[in-house]
């Protein structure tokens, strides 16, 4: 009897995926972008990073991805090797549309994740392909967690969220209220007679 009890607990509860940070995503998009470009050039490279001062974060990042891809990266601009120059020019979290998961469900935010710049691949000093860079991933997240996908550290991460629609937010503990008024009300009512 315990055992089936137990089973039908497990199968009963719900079972949520952790909610990837803006960070993860932004390194998702980087790491599917160095992906693409390392298809795209020599197995030796030299590795330019012209992103902006509040993205130094991602040079680093870039160069890990490049070298899980295979490439050998070097950093001196005098090489005979061929030349990866990337400027990614901006990330951007957005935060639109809070929707509600049911009568009293939890509030999901859609997030939209962008990184935009270019690069361009040289070869003896000459362009061999330049292209623009723009990546965006969307989901949606709990609100109640943006505190927890948000990294205070690096603004980048961090979105303008939308503020929190007020008649849902009203309507419920209305609703609750009302109806424990009347279930104790019909209770004694029943009860009395």
């Amino acid at each position: 009897m315990k055992s089936i009890l137990v089973i039908l607990l497990l199968l009963s509860a719900s079972l949520k995926a952790q909610e990837i940070t803006n960070l993860e995503a932004m390194n998702s998009l980087l790491e599917n972008l160095c992906a693409d470009i390392s298809q795209k050039c020599d197995q030796e490279i030299v590795l330019i990073n012209r992103s902006p001062s509040n993205l130094i974060y991602f040079n680093s990042r870039i160069e890990q991805f490049f070298t899980e891809n295979g490439k050998t990266v070097s950093e001196d601009e005098n090489s005979y090797y061929q030349k990866v120059v990337i400027n990614i020019e901006n990330a951007v979290v957005n935060y639109k549309d809070i929707e509600k998961d049911g009568f009293l469900g939890d509030y999901y935010i859609n997030r939209e994740i962008t990184l935009t710049g270019n690069y361009i691949i040289k070869q003896n000093d000459k362009i061999k392909l330049t292209e623009n860079i723009y990546l965006t991933q969307k989901d949606s997240v709990n609100y109640d967690n943006i505190n927890k996908i948000e990294n205070y550290s690096l603004p980048f991460t961090r979105g303008t969220l939308p503020s929190e629609p007020l008649t849902p937010s009203l309507l419920e503990p209305i609703i609750a209220v009302s109806s424990a008024v009347l279930t104790i009300i019909l209770f004694f009512t029943v009860r009395s007679k």
